[in-house]
Parts: structure tokens; sequence; C-alpha cells
């Protein structure tokens, strides 16, 4: 493998696995992250698109001349190409399971990794003398300066530039992720509204709870309800939580569900607050922190 196209696939296999693991040292992880957004994917495309060494008028087996550029052009188109790939990266990832630290590094890191592949194919299309090689660090500078810069590789930066301002413009922002959770009661035309709780249930009885669920969370959530009877003391405070009704849902984003359940009421107290406790994933064994919790009190007669 070329030098340059084997050390960006070790950078990015490094990086990748820096960013989507557990955390190490901030300050590696951040030149890390530059690498991946900044530098990597970019670099990956321009030596697929470009293979030959600037000025060799390099040909391929099936002789077509192709084009190339000097390191200045190649420079610059990395970071834009770079920018282009990471953009259209939160657009695929807001369309499926919204925009997350692992999915997208992963994206990234593949794209790479692909593209690497590919660009090393097509270099070795072409005769040794005529692919592209890094040259000196000293030289790349000088030439940054002293460069005229070519039309065409000016305009395709700007053309690239421009498309990437126009896929983050269009790109459907994700927004925060939430569940919504809400208790219903079916109302007098026999509608489900969020009012209109039952207040009152005989001893040992049992109430009708009506969830509604809705994933928003940009991804597939399993949720664990947990209804519970808390008496209400008759200094005001609330007691331990007796569970009545446990039941678990897998919801997908977007979508919503209504169950209905009902709930026994112990023999404890005059007033009792349901309360629907919902954990995305398994419910603690105490179900103590909640992510989500509505309730409603009844008067027990």
């Amino acid at each position: 493998m070329g030098g340059d196209l084997g050390l960006l696939a070790v950078g990015t296999i490094l990086a990748g696995a820096l960013l989507a693991g557990p955390d190490i040292w901030r300050p590696l992880e951040i030149v890390a992250g530059v690498g991946l957004l900044v530098v990597f994917p970019g670099y990956a495309l321009v030596s697929l698109s470009f293979p030959a060494r600037p000025n060799s008028g390099g040909r391929s087996q099936d002789s077509s001349p192709k084009l190339t550029v000097g390191w200045p052009a190649r420079i610059g188109l990395t970071v834009l190409l770079s920018g282009l790939v990471v953009a259209v990266t939160a657009l695929v990832l807001s369309w499926t399971v919204g925009i997350r630290l692992v999915p997208a590094v992963s994206l990234i890191t593949g794209t790479s990794l692909i593209v690497t592949g590919l660009a090393l194919v097509r270099r070795r299309q072409l005769p040794p003398k005529e692919r592209v090689q890094l040259p000196p660090i000293a030289d790349t500078v000088r030439g940054i300066r002293t460069s005229k810069g070519r039309p065409a590789a000016l305009m395709l930066a700007l053309v690239v530039l421009a498309a990437t301002v126009v896929v983050v413009g269009v790109a459907p922002v994700g927004g925060e992720s939430y569940t919504e959770v809400s208790l219903l009661s079916e109302s007098e035309n026999g509608t489900l509204v969020a009012e209109g709780y039952p207040e009152t249930v005989s001893t040992g009885g049992s109430i009708p709870v009506t969830v509604e669920l809705k994933n928003h969370e940009f991804r597939t959530v399993e949720y664990d309800l947990v209804t519970v009877a808390e008496p209400i003391n008759a200094d005001g405070s609330v007691g331990d939580p007796i569970r009545v009704d446990t039941f678990e849902r897998e919801l997908a984003h977007g979508e919503e569900l209504v169950v209905e359940r009902s709930a026994s009421v112990p023999d404890r107290g005059d007033q009792v607050r349901i309360s629907v406790l919902v954990f995305e994933g398994e419910a603690t064994e105490s179900l103590a922190d909640p992510d989500h919790r509505v309730q409603f009190l009844v008067t027990v007669t």
C-alpha cells in the first residue's frame, strides 16, 4: 500500500476507535476528531479522484489521461471534501437512527476506509513513476506560497464548497430527542382525552389506566412501564410505592402507542397516588429514578 494511504488507513482506524470507545484523554480525542472530520475522508476522496503525480500526465492501464492537481490544491480539496462527507453523514443519520456519536463515527470511518481502498486500486493502475507521492514538507509549504492556482481546481473547490453549504442548509435538524408520555381517559363521547381521570375507587377495587407513549428519540427504544400505587399519609407525605402492574413495549422512532391497563388499589389510606413510571430500558429494582413519570390521585371509599 502507498505510504500515505497506509498512514491514512491506520489514522482513520485509530481515530474511529478513540472517538467511539471509552474516554481516554481529552486532547488526544480532539486531535482524533479533527483528523476524522477535517482530513481523513477528504484526503481519501482526493486520492481517489487524482491518483497521478502532478505534471506527470499520468495514464491508467486503459491509456486515458488523468487529471492532476498540485499539493496546494489537494490540501484545499481535502478540507472541502471532508466537510461534504460530514454533512452528508449528518443528513443520512438524521433520516434514520438520529445523529449520535457512535453511528456518526462508524459511518465516517467506514466511508473513509472504503474510499481509501478504491484510491489504492486506482493508484496501482498507473506506472510507479507516475503515482502521486508525498513531497517533503518544505516543498509543500513553498508550493502553497508560490502557487498561482489552477482555474479548474479552483472551480472544483468552489463547487464542492457550494454543495457543502447546500447540503448543510437543507438537512433537517434532528432537534431534541425525547419521549412523550400521557395519561388518558375516556370522555362522554368515547374519545380519549388527557383529563377526567377517576377520582374515587372502592376499597380493593381497580381503576382503568390508559397510557399514551410516543417515541421521538431518533432510535428504537424498549420501554419498561411500571404502575405503582403510593398511599398518601395523613401528614401529606407519600408512602412506599406498591407495584400493581408492569408491561414492556418496544417503539421505533416516530412510533406511538396507546395501551389500556388496570391498576388494583391497595386497602391502605384514604388517598392513593397512581403513578406510571416509564424507564427507557430495564426498570430498576427499587423503581428509583424513572426516565418519565405521570400520575393522578384517587380517593379510596
